[in-house]
């Protein structure tokens, strides 16, 4: 089992979790921020307390904790360059020299979680790490420049050192947790935690859980790596589990985006169940837009309408505010596959700073 938890809606703690199947992935979600679950406050409080772990587990403290570390990786090489989804071949081309790659990055760990160590990943690996998520980034339309931290990323290592200790997820994990550390749990409450019953890292295993975020209501996890103002994160890593933290760090100048930011990305997407797949939820997000009134029609390469099926607005406060969409498990007639499937999305009455817009674009998945 798989289980992953995007962190809170700008800072408040009330979680979801969900199982995946068959793949057997769990996602769990939190966020905070004005609507639905939680409230938007300067200093949030949790609103619902997650269960404790069992009494009489070990409170042993991590040991071996850097110390000194610098803030900011020197010579970074994270940054991935834009990517132009109108073509083909770029897109298949990046696909192959970096996606695939990427996502096969070797993994080692110097830990244990029998001795509370939380050890450390290479300094490649939380690179790669950094970078797929660039790759993400730069296929949605965004500036692929978030940089790794390694002050947070020695936090994130305690947060994913804990998980894969208690076999469980929880942004506020106290201090009856086995191999509890106040950083681990800072970083649990500002971070999308993964877990896997088995083996999650065996290359890098989160960023393909988050971006495609299935059964997670808030889309919390895509909503974060997709988040236009991210600027810079820290990763932790152990064979089961993964803490990337992605609330705290530096903000990132606000990028222009007149077009939104859409997941799947507009123009040419590989068909991949880590990438995209168009049976899973959509998203379209805009900084500050309302959505609240808004619409959305998809219709097929023969301009023939598709069933949707969970369209609306959903909780602001996860990275920017977005509107989602799924095509209805009965819609027939649409897909393509192995040829390319286009799709076509109108949304409309999006207000943006109260003025009412419109959004068109088309997304054409393929076989890479």
């Amino acid at each position: 089992m798989t289980i992953a938890q995007p962190l809170p809606r700008r800072l408040s703690l009330q979680c979801t979790q969900l199982l995946l199947v068959p793949t057997l992935l769990a996602l769990a979600a939190c966020g905070g921020g004005g609507g639905g679950d939680s409230t938007a406050a300067p200093t949030p409080q949790p609103t619902s307390k997650p269960t404790l772990a069992p009494t009489g587990i070990p409170t042993a403290v991590p040991t071996g904790l850097p110390t000194g570390t610098p803030t900011t990786a020197p010579g970074a090489n994270e940054a991935f360059a834009p990517i132009n989804t109108a073509s083909r071949a770029e897109v298949v081309a990046r696909y192959q020299d970096a996606f695939l790659p990427l996502r096969a990055t070797a993994f080692s760990w110097t830990g244990s979680t029998g001795t509370c160590n939380p050890g450390d990943t290479p300094l490649s690996y939380k690179y790669a790490e950094v970078k797929l998520l660039n790759y993400l980034r730069a296929m949605g339309g965004l500036p692929g420049n978030v940089t790794l931290s390694l002050l947070l990323s020695t936090k994130a290592q305690q947060a994913a050192l804990m998980m894969d200790a208690n076999g469980k997820l929880s942004h506020a994990p106290d201090a009856s947790w086995k191999c509890y550390s106040a950083d681990g749990a800072e970083a649990a409450g500002r971070a999308n935690l993964g877990l896997s019953s088995g083996t999650l890292n065996a290359g890098i295993g989160g960023m393909g859980m988050y971006i495609t975020d299935g059964g997670v209501a808030s889309l919390g996890h895509r909503r974060w790596l997709l988040y236009s103002r991210l600027g810079e994160v820290g990763v932790g890593d152990t064979p089961r589990a993964n803490a990337l933290y992605v609330i705290g760090g530096k903000a990132a100048p606000a990028p222009t985006l007149a077009n939104g930011v859409p997941w799947p990305p507009a123009g040419y997407v590989p068909q991949d169940s880590s990438l995209a797949l168009p049976t899973l939820p959509w998203s379209f997000s805009y900084p500050g837009a309302d959505f609240s009134a808004a619409t959305v029609a998809l219709t097929d390469d023969t301009n023939t309408a598709i069933a949707l099926t969970s369209v609306g607005q959903l909780d602001n406060g996860y990275g920017d505010n977005t509107l989602s969409w799924t095509i209805s498990p009965g819609a027939t007639g649409w897909n393509r596959y192995p040829a390319d499937t286009r799709l076509n999305v109108l949304i409309s009455n999006v207000k943006i700073a109260g003025v009412a817009k419109n959004f068109s674009y088309g997304v054409t998945f393929i076989k890479p």
